[in-house]
């Protein structure tokens, strides 16, 4: 399983007073902020970062605090007034874990594995990562077509920030289901969660299958003579708790990649594939120069953004999906960012 920005070592770069707090501070790492303990650290001091929806191993003394408020992963919380994302803790978190010599340890260093930190699944999508008992071996996702995922804005956000400026950006809205990949590969249809190929309906799957038949995709995309990977979000009953609240289930894409040139399609190449296939895309929010959408190119900019975009009235979408566009032809050189909603991770307890 991907353990990725789930557990790095970071540096403290602001330390923020909570007003009428005299115990607890705001600790600024990257383009999080957490509640830590007064004094314990200092601006510029190394720090192991537990991101939010990371799992910790609650057999480790140093969370036997989290065991004993029965949570089961790091979540948002809102303490004193302020929002706090994730866990800090000292590097001699390591030590206590057997690694006895730390100056070798760095800034960015993923250590996810050696704190036996792994991702939380909820229950309802635990088929996406591995198969259900009573289906056969199911065959891995394809490795000639990417993964769906966008890494959070806060993970990164001088990279970003610097990768978009001056740029044109496509933000559209992140629908709240689950990935979806349909692939045409030399004339071969096939259906993918995240993780595995969906060959057999059962349970954990049949609203991939669903969809397929719905919009006719195993004649539709084979007929266009290409071969390109579909993906996008399902959406709908008794998928992710529904917080659209939608009475039926619908699928949005949101990029398709052309395997033969292994690149994604632009944003208007992939619309116009949309429209010959019958598929709708996700919602668009804006699209222009980078500088258009925000006042300025700051986490707590496109936080708002993202916290002003709603699936319906009162209800909060999950967040925003940021793209460069044109797509650069490299796909190692693509920059896409997602930027997740505070009221919706408050609101959900997530």
């Amino acid at each position: 399983m991907d353990t990725v920005n789930l557990a790095y070592v970071v540096r403290v770069l602001q330390l923020l007073p909570i007003p009428g707090k005299d115990l607890i501070e705001l600790a600024v790492i990257k383009g999080w902020k957490c509640i830590v303990k007064k004094g314990e650290f200092a601006v510029g001091d190394l720090a192991i970062y537990l991101a939010i929806g990371s799992v910790p191993d609650f057999e480790d003394a140093n969370f036997a605090f989290l065991k004993q408020k029965n949570l089961n992963r790091i979540k948002t919380i809102k303490m004193g007034g302020v929002i706090s994302q994730g866990l800090l803790g000292p590097l001699v978190w390591l030590t206590a874990r057997g690694m006895t010599d730390l100056s070798e340890i760095k800034e960015g260093d993923d250590v996810a594995t050696a704190m036996g930190v792994t991702k939380y699944i909820p229950p309802e999508e635990s088929g996406q990562y591995a198969p259900s008992d009573n289906a056969k071996k199911r065959d891995p996702f394809p490795d000639y077509v990417p993964k769906t995922d966008a890494t959070r804005l806060q993970h990164a956000p001088d990279y970003y920030f610097e990768a978009i400026a001056g740029k044109e950006i496509v933000i559209t809205r992140k629908e709240d289901g689950c990935s979806a990949t349909f692939i045409c590969y030399e004339n071969n249809f096939m259906l993918c969660g995240r993780n595995f190929v969906w060959d057999t309906v059962d349970a954990g799957c049949a609203h991939y299958f669903s969809i397929a038949a719905q919009y006719g995709l195993a004649d539709s995309l084979p007929a266009l003579g290409r071969n390109l990977a579909i993906q996008g979000e399902i959406c709908g009953p008794k998928i992710n708790a529904n917080r659209h609240k939608l009475t039926q289930t619908r699928f949005s894409v949101f990029d398709i990649y052309d395997i033969d040139q292994q690149q994604y399609l632009g944003f208007d190449d992939m619309c116009a594939v949309c429209t010959t296939l019958g598929l709708t895309t996700v919602p668009l929010l804006y699209r222009g120069p980078a500088t258009g959408a925000v006042p300025s190119l700051t986490v707590d900019a496109f936080l708002q953004l993202s916290e002003n975009t709603l699936y319906g009235p009162g209800i909060p979408a999950e967040g925003i999906v940021v793209k460069l566009d044109p797509v650069p032809s490299d796909v190692a050189s693509r920059v896409v960012f997602k930027v997740i909603s505070n009221k919706y991770l408050i609101k959900y307890d997530l």
